[in-house]
């Protein structure tokens, strides 16, 4: 096997609410949970990782998902890491909690022209202290493509994350996973206005399918800054493309958005560096 260089992110080339409740304790705040979704583990999606935030000026946590890019850096959602002092990046293990975890800190790389209210640029990275140790079967970085997934409405995509399965808010020991399908711009704002939102020109909407049926399935508090993955034709293996960013109420009965990687691959290139093209 060639020899892989330090730092390197592994990426595919393909042409084809804001979530920032905060956990105390042992029981989130009904936090971090896909609804709707069904259990499945860190070996199948060894790129996932728990982040983990502390809140400025106070004690409580801030829980997100994210994907590892490198041994070094791990990609996020902004909301998920401004205005704190401290990140925790939990990877390689299904229940965050397992002391088997690979553990790291780090420091938050945001956007520069993310705007917090209006969640314009929810994208940022996590540059780790102490480096993760790679390809050990539950650690391994993700694939990401250049290419804008603007084009994939009435596709299905999979998004992943850790919570509780139903309204009871308590932590889980598990993953969830759930598909949903990407709805074209128009549908979902003509959902979303009614509620006087909006979603950001670099984002796109998904939801339980093309119908009424919005709010049976989705993500929901802690779940932002987890990844949106797709499964590109003639592919075996998923490819991100997006980060989970908004969500209206929860359970909701409106679309929710993610951001879409396509437009920033040139700022995480030259943030996260050495990339294999």
């Amino acid at each position: 096997m060639a020899r892989i260089a330090k730092g390197t992110v592994f990426i595919i080339i393909l042409i084809a609410g804001v979530a920032t409740a905060e956990m105390n304790g042992t029981k989130r705040n009904n936090q971090g949970r896909i609804l709707g979704g069904t259990t499945t583990t860190i070996d199948q999606y060894p790129f996932l990782v728990y982040v983990e935030s502390l809140v400025e000026g106070t004690d409580l946590k801030r829980p997100c998902g994210g994907a590892i890019l490198n041994d070094n850096h791990v990609l996020t959602a902004a909301q998920c890491v401004i205005l704190t002092p401290s990140i925790k990046v939990i990877a390689g293990v299904s229940d965050p909690t397992d002391p088997a975890a690979q553990i790291s800190y780090g420091h938050a790389l945001i956007h520069p022209s993310y705007r917090r209210n209006f969640q314009i640029n929810d994208i940022a990275i996590v540059r780790l202290v102490r480096p993760l140790r790679l390809f050990t079967g539950t650690v391994s970085p993700v694939r990401i493509t250049k290419i804008s997934s603007v084009h994939l409405d009435r596709f299905t995509m999979r998004t992943i994350g850790w919570g509780s399965t139903d309204s009871s808010a308590t932590i889980q020991t598990t993953i969830n996973e759930v598909d949903m399908v990407q709805i074209p711009r128009r549908v979902c704002k003509d959902k979303t206005i009614a509620i006087h939102v909006t979603y950001p020109a670099m984002t796109s909407c998904l939801g339980t399918d093309l119908g009424n049926n919005i709010g049976t399935k989705g993500f929901c508090y802690g779940d932002a800054g987890g990844p949106v993955l797709y499964k590109f034709q003639g592919d075996s293996l998923f490819t991100l493309v997006g980060i989970l960013s908004e969500y209206q109420l929860c359970p909701y009965a409106y679309p929710t958005s993610y951001t879409r990687v396509g437009p920033y691959f040139a700022w995480i290139r030259k943030v996260a560096k050495r990339f294999d093209s």
